[in-house]
């Protein structure tokens, strides 16, 4: 059972939330992704949601946050994916353009 913390993102289709599974003694956090409300009774974005859970779930690379649960409750299908603290992609090139320079080369490449 996965616990809600905190709201992360909201995107054009989903939202991701931060959750804490607890497993005895063991807590740990996890990235949760959903439908938006809006969208948990349209088959057609439920059916593309389903297709980038498995796509996503297939990926295995080192620069890709792995998808580690799967499942369904009242709201609808979610994907659990490990949680990963730090600043997204976006933040750190618009901290880049904020200060009128471009990213170096070496951040681009890790």
């Amino acid at each position: 059972m996965y616990r809600h913390l905190l709201d992360i993102a909201v995107g054009g289709m989903g939202e991701v939330d931060l959750v804490i599974r607890t497993d005895g003694p063991l807590e740990r956090l996890f990235a949760r992704k959903r439908l938006r409300p809006e969208y948990r009774a349209d088959l057609e974005v439920k059916r593309m949601f389903l297709d980038e859970v498995r796509l996503a779930g297939m990926v295995r690379h080192p620069n890709v946050v792995p998808v580690v649960d799967v499942g369904e409750d009242d709201q609808g299908p979610f994907f659990i994916m490990e949680y990963v603290e730090g600043v997204t992609a976006a933040e750190l090139l618009l901290s880049f353009l904020d200060e009128n320079k471009g990213m170096p080369l070496g951040v681009c490449l890790e």
